[in-house]
């Protein structure tokens, strides 16, 4: 394991957490492990009752943000790079199977977290760059890229960014401040009427009043 990222623990004692690349760790620049465009995050999880470790998912966009849904039903794993979240079924007739909670975000989800009404919040940590997407089948160019410091290489239009998804994955917040002081914005974990928020670029938590 080189780049365990995200945690969370179910109902039933199983910790479930993600391996955001197999190749590089967290001393390598994340827009390196952008750049380089393998997608070999992994979704984990481990028994207490056992001692063992298994693989539940792998071939996944950077994988970080990890949340189990309410009454174990589901389990959630957010691919960065990959701008989409993750759903392995836990229970009922899907059970082992998985499928797309969210596609297609505008940005790229960090960390997620679920409140007792069964919102979801999902940090968006950087809006997607159509400069940097292009770039997908051109890996002699990224290769090039790879080489610059990675201040050069740091996407535009980075602004503080959360939503709220329901339980079907429909949005139903979405808050946006591009004046706040928290861009890069890594976690949003509801606190009553708040929301308690993190961000690379601060080294405080911001407190955010619900509309």
């Amino acid at each position: 394991m080189k780049f365990v990222d995200a945690v969370d623990i179910a109902e039933d004692g199983t910790i479930w957490f993600s391996d955001a690349s197999m190749r590089l760790s967290h001393h390598d620049s994340i827009v390196h492990v952008y750049l380089e465009g393998r997608s070999t995050g992994r979704l984990l999880s481990y028994s207490r009752e056992t001692g063992e470790v298994s693989v539940r998912l792998d071939g996944l966009a950077f994988s970080n943000g990890v949340t189990v849904a309410p009454g174990d039903e589901y389990v959630l794993v957010n691919e960065t790079f990959g701008s989409r979240i993750r759903r392995l079924w836990l229970k009922g007739e899907r059970a082992g199977t998985t499928d797309f909670f969210i596609e297609g975000l505008p940005g790229a989800p960090d960390n997620i977290s679920v409140d007792e009404e069964g919102t979801y919040w999902v940090a968006i940590a950087g809006i997607r760059d159509p400069g940097f997407e292009k770039l997908a089948d051109k890996p002699f160019i990224r290769k090039l890229l790879g080489t610059l410091p990675p201040s050069m290489l740091a996407p535009a239009g980075t602004h503080a960014f959360i939503l709220g998804l329901d339980a079907d994955g429909n949005v139903t917040h979405n808050l946006q401040d591009p004046e706040s002081n928290f861009r890069t914005t890594t976690s949003a974990v509801r606190n009553g009427d708040r929301l308690d928020i993190c961000s690379l670029d601060t080294d405080a938590v911001g407190v955010l009043r619900l509309p």
